[in-house]
């Protein structure tokens, strides 16, 4: 690693064009406004806050209701009936529900179960489920379920933010390669322009031959050709990393043609954990989402199983009229109790089976899922080592390529050389200088795929 973090500070001895401070637009800082601004970045905040919105939406089923009723019929002159139920329901987590009440009923024509003291009663009394619901119900499993369902919302906000990240930094490292090819090019034409002016003078001095410079010429030339189509290319490059770029009101912005990316402090990073890949992947985003659907299913599973019990539904309530300030229970009470259980039980044992058969496949899919990712990382690392030597050698090949065009240009200066071999020699460096830019930006690429596998891009 030190070799190759040497290898990055003085690689870019190649570079043309010094950079300044005004026009760069630096990894970082492309990377921290993508995560401000893209419409990607808050959908991303979007899922959590649905997933809130959720979890709030499972705990209204423990709100108290307030609940009122009044029926009244009038004819002849005469009070049919006059019905009047108002109360308070209060749900707990344990299944019971408290409910406070009055109700009156009067009227010549009353039911007589409906029949109270006129000043009406008071009921305060509780319902309680002594078979199925006592230990879960669909209300219970709701909240838990949202609750899971907000928690994995976090992990679906940091895979999105993870593959937004990785795709804007591949984005930037391919416009970053553009660039450094651009001035490979240029580079090129400046020296054979220093040539083809050289070979002009000496011609018209009668040291040259004509063809001398028409061959200088026609290198020229290709190498320009070569510089249109690298600055087209550089410009595809800046328009597809632009739309990585809005502001804070959602508008899309556009790259400045004067923006260059920074080539002079571009990071190698590789993640540092990697000895124990299994608790590595057991930590990774999308194995753990698999766990929260299975604590989902196993919820639903639960639920399933309690449908098995008969509905025993008991309820009692202690009575008080309202002109007695004494509020026994003994007063007089309304007791009930509800069964109800079915007979084939092919509905919860259809639930039951489909519930397993679910947990069953998530849980392949999650091992199968677990597999892939052992797999990508393990070949990350290994094709991290090979283009580590793959780059120490042809930064030694551009080195010596160097010295080669140097040497060749001294002889050519002597007259020993001709400009077919010097031209071969330039073509020569500046393959290998591609080619040493094209295996750096192979490192940067391997580099943040490594972290995109792992899930951790946010922590680039």
């Amino acid at each position: 690693m030190r070799k190759l973090l040497l290898l990055i500070l003085i690689g870019w001895v190649f570079q043309v064009e010094a950079q300044t401070k005004a026009g760069v637009l630096r990894l970082d800082d492309y990377l921290s406004w993508v995560k401000s601004y893209h419409p990607v970045a808050q959908q991303a905040a979007w899922v959590v806050e649905r997933g809130q919105a959720g979890l709030l939406r499972a705990r209204g089923g423990f709100d108290p209701v307030i609940e009122g009723e009044r029926n009244q019929k009038n004819f002849d002159a005469k009070n049919y009936y006059t019905y009047e139920d108002f109360g308070l329901r209060i749900p707990t987590w344990f299944g019971i529900t408290g409910i406070a009440s009055f109700e009156r009923g009067q009227g010549v024509f009353v039911n007589p179960e409906a029949s109270t003291p006129a000043d009406g009663l008071y009921r305060l009394g509780l319902s309680l489920p002594l078979g199925q619901g006592l230990f879960i119900d669909k209300r219970r499993a709701e909240l838990r379920k949202a609750q899971i369902y907000r928690d994995a919302s976090y992990l679906e906000q940091q895979l999105m933010l993870n593959d937004l990240l990785y795709e804007a930094t591949q984005s930037y490292y391919d416009w970053v390669l553009s660039y450094q090819e651009l001035q490979v090019y240029n580079q090129a034409v400046a020296l054979s322009t220093e040539v083809l002016t050289g070979l002009r003078q000496a011609f018209i001095l009668g040291d040259r031959a004509a063809v001398d410079t028409l061959e200088a010429s026609i290198q020229l030339n290709l190498w320009e050709q070569r510089v249109r189509e690298s600055e087209l290319k550089y410009q595809e490059k800046g328009f597809k990393l632009a739309t990585f770029l809005w502001d804070k009101n959602f508008i899309p912005l556009e790259l400045a043609a004067e923006t260059r990316p920074d080539t002079a402090n571009l990071p190698l990073r590789y993640p540092l954990d990697r000895s124990d890949l299994n608790s590595l992947l057991n930590e990774h985003p999308e194995i753990k989402q698999y766990d929260f659907k299975l604590d989902q299913l196993n919820i639903d599973r639960r639920l399933t199983l309690e449908q098995f019990k008969p509905k025993v539904d008991l309820k009692f309530y202690a009575l008080n009229q309202t002109t007695n300030s004494d509020l026994s229970p003994l007063q007089g009470q309304n007791a009930g109790i509800a069964v109800q259980f079915p007979l084939f039980l092919r509905a919860e044992r259809g639930a039951l089976n489909q519930i397993k058969l679910d947990r069953l496949s998530t849980g392949y899919e999650q091992e199968l899922k677990r597999n892939q990712l052992k797999i990508k990382i393990l070949q990350a690392v290994m094709q991290q080592n090979k283009l580590a030597e793959i780059t120490a050698t042809q930064y030694d090949l551009v080195s010596k390529t160097e010295q080669l065009l140097e040497a060749e240009k001294t002889k050519f200066s002597t007259g020993e050389s001709s400009i077919f071999i010097l031209n071969s020699r330039e073509v020569a460096l500046v393959s290998t200088r591609l080619k040493l830019f094209e295996n750096l930006n192979r490192l940067q690429q391997n580099a943040i795929e490594q972290w995109w596998i792992r899930g951790i891009m946010l922590d680039y």
